[in-house]
């Protein structure tokens, strides 16, 4: 069973001990309100077996809260 697009936003908690080694960005999303996201280049185990190596993204609301947690793979 190959990962599905929900699962990408599970990866663990252990990603976060890499944040000094992402890039910060400021976005705006589809409400119009700006925010931060941090990217961290990496790799993700699917529960195949198979490594794929990706971008974790986090996003940050105005009140320092993250509300999105995703793994892009294939990402630069």
């Amino acid at each position: 069973m190959e990962a599905g697009v929900g699962e990408f936003h599970l990866f663990s908690d252990s990603v976060t001990a890499f944040e000094g080694e992402g890039t910060v960005q400021s976005i705006t999303g589809g409400d119009g309100q700006a925010y931060q996201m941090l990217e961290i280049p990496g790799s993700y185990l699917t529960p195949s077996g198979t490594w794929i190596n990706g971008m974790f993204q986090f996003i940050k609301d105005a009140n320092g809260v993250i509300n999105h947690r995703l793994f892009v793979p294939g990402a630069p």
